[in-house]
């Protein structure tokens, strides 16, 4: 059934939309129709329905960009321009490029080309001198030069990972040639990132930390959490050199991004996250802290669609209870884990629960099962799906089981630097080794 031309769900729309135009105010939707329409324009239904619909997107789109200053004015700009409203436009104009020197975002740039573009349009219009074309071209260069360079910062910090010295130095020329383009802010704070890739010093730490403090209200949400992401890293790689220390480090710097609400990405706390928020609150024996995360996760899990994350659930939950002392509920949730999905597709997943098994083995002298385990885990191990010195790690924990398991005397110190701090903590926690 229609009415006007319209759909039924048309009209549904249309009555949502007035009714938040007039300030919550609802009105009958036939004296709308006789506000907005006269005699001679209901024979044209469907010009009219075009341009209330066209209407209604705009205010849809604007209205999803409350929050996002830059972005608002963006769609005032664009609306201002489509109908040749000048003195609006130009006044807009001036606000957005008061914003894009205030907010450092990877896509000033783009913002720039386009209030450029319209304004070189608008001119077209109007038979004024035309925007500078050079100006458009250096915004693109702007934009272009900082989307490269965040993804220049991941590879080569991606490359250092696995050790591709020949990726890092190919990247770094990449980043260099950069800066004969732009001049953009960012660049400065993604070369510092950078440093800290490479360097992976207290220094270059330091340097990241206070060019991200120093910039923090002009930053976008997504760049404070790419770049603390960084940071957060860091203090991973040096608890696993032993400094215990910067566990809470880490754990301040995310309660800060909690405050900011940068906690979770895409609204809720994702795997890897958790995987090292668990590994570190256990490893500094926050188990309280370690189960009160995984139960966020939990409650998050049981409504999510994506039905693979719910089985991290066990294996999380087994890691903590290892690290507690209670190894048959820590099997218990780790063969739970195995027995799903996850546990065949995921690989490195798959790692962490073989290893809480084989410490579970180990504790109980179940020696033979530590073999079985030995040789699944060498297979993909061989298969390069880890970075060597990370794999190198996972070997020469295995060998001192076996070494411990054949009554070997083991001095554990001589072996500090080749194991994973996870596991040459967990070991000397067990009394393992002289």
């Amino acid at each position: 059934m229609t009415r006007f031309g319209l759909k039924e769900r048309d009209h549904t729309i249309l009555k949502n939309l007035l009714k938040e135009v007039k300030g919550g105010e609802e009105r009958k939707e036939n004296d709308i129709w006789a506000l907005l329409l006269n005699e001679d324009e209901r024979k044209d239904i469907r010009k009219i329905r075009s341009r209330l619909f066209g209407a209604a997107k705009d205010y849809i789109i604007y209205k999803s960009a409350e929050g996002d200053s830059l972005q608002s004015a963006y769609l005032r700009a664009r609306y201002y321009s489509k109908h040749g409203i000048i003195k609006n436009f130009q006044a807009v104009f001036r606000e957005i490029f008061k914003k894009i020197n205030e907010l450092k975002r990877f896509n000033n740039g783009i913002y720039a080309f386009w209030m450029y573009e319209m304004q070189v349009a608008l001119s077209k219009e109007t038979r004024k001198p035309k925007g500078d074309a050079s100006l458009m071209l250096s915004s693109l260069d702007d934009f272009y030069a900082v989307q490269k360079a965040r993804l220049l910062a991941e590879e080569i910090n991606r490359s250092i990972i696995h050790g591709d010295k020949q990726k890092v130095s190919q990247h770094l020329g990449a980043f260099k040639k950069l800066r004969t383009i732009s001049d953009a802010p960012l660049l400065n704070i993604y070369e510092h990132a950078i440093n800290l890739f490479i360097h992976d010093t207290n220094d270059s730490y330091l340097s990241l930390e206070k060019h991200l403090n120093e910039n923090l209200e002009g930053l976008a949400p997504n760049i404070i959490q790419e770049l603390s992401i960084y940071l957060l890293n860091y203090f991973i790689r040096r608890v696993n050199n032993g400094e215990i220390e910067y566990v809470d480090k880490y754990f301040e710097l995310l309660t800060k991004l909690e405050e900011k609400g940068l906690f979770k990405e895409n609204n809720r706390l994702e795997i890897s996250r958790l995987q090292n928020l668990v590994s570190l609150a256990t490893l500094a024996e926050k188990h309280e802290l370690a189960h009160q995360l995984v139960q966020k996760f939990e409650a998050e899990a049981k409504n999510d669609r994506l039905l693979e994350r719910k089985p991290f659930v066990s294996l999380y939950k087994s890691l903590i209870m290892l690290s507690e002392g209670d190894s048959d509920s820590a099997r218990d949730f780790a063969i739970a884990f195995r027995s799903s999905n996850v546990y065949l597709k995921d690989v490195y997943h798959r790692l962490i629960c073989d290893k809480i098994l084989i410490k579970i083995y180990f504790l109980n002298n179940e020696m033979q099962m530590i073999k079985i385990e030995k040789v699944r885990i060498d297979s993909y191990l061989r298969k390069k799906k880890f970075p060597p010195e990370r794999s190198r790690k996972h070997i020469v924990f295995f060998n001192i089981l076996m070494a411990l398991g054949r009554d070997e005397k083991i001095i554990l110190s001589d072996y500090k630097d080749q194991l994973l701090i996870s596991d040459y903590t967990w070991l000397k926690k067990q009394n393992l080794g002289s």
